[in-house]
């Protein structure tokens, strides 16, 4: 696994945040830009390297992955299997 820096946010992803606040006063922005804003790359892909191979296809950012479930659990959005 190769450690990328996180990518910044598409340009219209910020408009549209931008917008959205805007029209909204008073409204927070949404849990993962509030997080991104304050926190920035909050699980580095460095942090990982070493749980992974050095061959094989690319994969997902293990950082980002993390990051996925956190904002998951935190919107009560995780799949519920029946038992």
């Amino acid at each position: 696994m190769e450690p990328q820096p996180w990518p910044e946010p598409a340009s219209e992803v910020v408009r549209a945040v931008r917008a959205v606040r805007a029209k909204n006063y008073g409204c927070g922005v949404p849990l993962p830009v509030a997080v991104r804003d304050r926190l920035g790359e909050l699980f580095a892909d460095a942090e990982f390297a070493e749980a992974f191979g050095a061959s094989g296809p690319a994969g997902w950012s293990p950082g980002r992955l993390a990051l996925i479930t956190v904002f998951q659990m935190a919107e009560n959005l995780t799949v519920k299997f029946p038992l």
